[in-house]
């Protein structure tokens, strides 16, 4: 009897261990997109999917690194001796959840990279990420920055709607936890705005926000799995940022600065130097993600406004360089003019127009131009930045971006008949 019990013990766990360790969204997902969406039609959804595991195992070559206590993985961004920022590492949690079924060892790395968030706290609120970390894995930051607490929340559904949170990691409760801190230390509650990090409270700065935080796609998910009418509000307050800034800003153009300023009276973008460069004001190489954020929000989400914002974007672009992607600058002034020294093509700008182009079939011949500028791209020949944000990209563009809250949305899904 011992000796049956103890085989039934032992199938029940291995069972138990393979089925946690099946994603219910394997890659290729190839998630319905809103109605009248593009994709690339110069290759087929197959070459396409290949492109996309091909960039993430040099990526994941690249990047993914093992951290100085067992267990711990990080994303790696080398600048002097500091080796990770809490940017990058929320884009290696979302990206590692998407790539499960691909990666079969997606779901350790992605628990690896989950522990050296918690490892790294911020001081000011223990629950958002330190935003840097060194040499010896010691933090170099002190408090947070609020977009890489928006993308490690986000993964962390991610997971949660990939592998459930009966396991080790209670993956829900952990993204819950987030989710509010950020609602608590990383918004600016007259505004509903998103502050800099958890620092940003003085005066000066607590009206300030950076339109490459507005993850509406996030928000959406936050309100789908806390109930919370907060990021409704939070999503609202970033489109209508967006509106202003294209409708009193750039008219003509519809960029969109890296930084605003004075939400609380008359919004506007910064200043130069105001926290970064002397392009703050202008469509840099913060604001080069927004096309990214916007166009995803519509794929997946169908926001109009969205849609909208990139309309006006792409009309210009295409109307500015003759229709030819070659005669793409790296960033713009608000009212189109070149920023000195930027007359090159970069695919941190290229990439994120790539996915705003999908809103809209007007831009097919575009599209198709994009996507092959991005795919052509070695990952020797750029940067961490670069790269990352290109692998994020190439998910949105192929197909195989979905919401989290798909597992409560979609009666056939494995997670809503585990988990919900």
């Amino acid at each position: 009897m011992k000796k049956k019990y103890y085989l039934y013990l032992f199938l029940t766990l291995i069972t138990s261990f393979c089925f946690a360790q099946t994603p219910a969204k394997p890659f290729p997902s190839h998630y319905p997109v809103t109605a009248g969406c593009i994709k690339p039609t110069n290759q087929t959804q197959t070459q396409m999917d290949s492109a996309v595991t091909s960039f993430y195992n040099a990526w994941k070559t690249a990047y993914l690194k093992p951290g100085c206590t067992s267990g711990e993985y990080y994303i790696e961004y080398i600048n002097g001796t500091n080796i990770c920022v809490s940017e990058g590492h929320g884009y290696g949690m979302v990206i590692v959840a998407y790539m499960a079924g691909f990666d079969p060892q997606a779901k350790t790395y992605f628990d690896g990279l989950y522990r050296w968030y918690k490892s790294h706290p911020s001081s000011i609120n223990t629950n958002l990420m330190n935003w840097q970390q060194g040499m010896g894995c010691l933090s170099t930051g002190s408090d947070s920055a609020t977009d890489g607490d928006l993308d490690i929340a986000y993964g962390l559904l991610l997971a949660h709607t990939q592998w459930g949170s009966d396991g080790i990691i209670n993956y829900l409760s952990e993204a819950t936890n987030l989710i509010n801190a950020i609602k608590a230390s990383e918004r600016y509650v007259t505004q509903n705005t998103l502050l800099l990090g958890d620092w940003a409270t003085s005066a000066k700065s607590i009206d300030d926000t950076r339109p490459s935080d507005f993850m509406f796609d996030h928000f959406t998910s936050f309100k789908a799995f806390t109930n919370d009418v907060t990021w409704d509000a939070v999503k609202t307050k970033c489109y209508d940022l967006t509106q202003l800034m294209q409708t009193n800003f750039s008219p003509v153009t519809g960029l969109i600065p890296d930084f605003i300023e004075d939400v609380d009276g008359t919004p506007h973008p910064a200043v130069a130097n105001f926290l970064e460069s002397a392009y703050d004001g202008a469509y840099y190489y913060n604001a080069c993600r927004v096309p990214w954020h916007l166009g995803t929000s519509y794929l997946i989400n169908g926001d109009p406004q969205a849609k909208t914002a990139c309309d006006k974007m792409n009309t210009w672009l295409k109307s500015h360089t003759s229709n030819n992607i070659n005669n793409l600058h790296a960033g713009y002034k608000l009212d189109g003019s070149n920023i000195t020294g930027s007359n090159y093509t970069d695919v941190v700008f290229l990439a994120p127009l790539a996915v705003s182009a999908c809103v809209d079939s007007t831009n097919q011949t575009w599209l198709n131009d994009l996507w092959i500028y991005v795919v052509n791209q070695p990952l020797a020949g750029n940067d961490y930045f670069q790269n990352t944000v290109k692998m994020l990209c190439m998910l949105s563009i192929t197909q195989n971006y979905f919401p989290p809250q798909v597992s409560l949305l979609d009666p056939t899904s494995k997670t809503k008949e585990r988990f919900f």
